[in-house]
């Protein structure tokens, strides 16, 4: 697939973000994929990421277009050149944009579902509620922007947490057949991120897990990027093959 460079801003990228047993996940990711364990857990979370001036690399920002965006993904690890580097995996990705459902993984990595987004913000609070058209992954929550980072049991300090994410900026998803994995990198400048204390979450994706196995999947910190220039590098394709039995 050719892949011109895109450029954008990302006017607001929130990260909410859950540990769970590496066990209970690891089957839903393909292979060459492999799941990084963080201090006894894998880390699975939302992406929730508005994109404004959208267009390939040199054109002026009016021809670009904006959209809000939600990705669900987990940190793994992909070879590269010989080597296993940094990366996340996305099982689904969706989007306000009426033209990328249509040119995602066809002219573009990434296959992505239309979806509705609410979003309330202030200089203090964030709320967000995401519809999806099956409801399989609505998403809602909100956020105190103000609040001190407090540690987890996945990171003990908010400067372990931002070079946790800065690592992870490649992204893979399945393209139209499970069998090719399309991938994107996320190329910045700077890295400015700053706690999200997360009052309330909603996650329909991951309550199906969480019903079953409530101790083994836990949410455990958000994060929030504002009013960063970045761009948009397409990646080698990877072949793939999930766990028999799995789809």
């Amino acid at each position: 697939m050719m892949f011109p460079r895109l450029e954008a801003v990302i006017r607001r990228r929130v990260l909410l973000n859950f540990r769970i047993n590496p066990a209970l996940i690891e089957p839903y990711v393909p292979k060459p994929l492999e799941i990084i364990v963080h201090r006894g857990w894998a880390v699975v979370g939302i992406c929730l990421i508005r994109l404004e001036n959208v267009r390939p690399k040199g054109f002026p920002g009016w021809t670009g277009f904006s959209a809000e965006n939600m990705a669900h993904r987990i940190a793994i690890r992909f070879p590269n050149n010989g080597e296993m580097q940094d990366g996340v995996f996305i099982w689904r990705r969706e989007t306000t944009s009426r033209i990328v459902p249509w040119v995602g993984g066809r002219l573009f990595p990434g296959v992505h579902r239309h979806a509705d987004f609410s979003v309330k913000e202030s200089s203090s609070a964030l709320r967000m509620d995401v519809s999806t058209q099956d409801s399989l992954a609505d998403i809602q929550f909100t956020a105190d922007r103000l609040a001190p980072w407090e540690n987890t049991a996945l990171f003990q300090s908010f400067t372990e947490a931002k070079d946790f994410f800065r690592a992870g900026d490649c992204g893979f998803s399945c393209g139209h057949t499970a069998t090719r994995l399309e991938g994107l990198r996320l190329a910045t400048n700077s890295w400015n991120m700053e706690p999200l204390r997360v009052t309330h979450i909603q996650s329909a994706f991951y309550e199906r897990i969480r019903q079953h196995h409530p101790d083994q999947l836990i949410f455990d910190c958000g994060l929030l990027m504002q009013n960063v220039p970045h761009e948009w590098h397409g990646m080698k394709e990877l072949n793939a093959s999930l766990a028999e039995g799995v789809s």
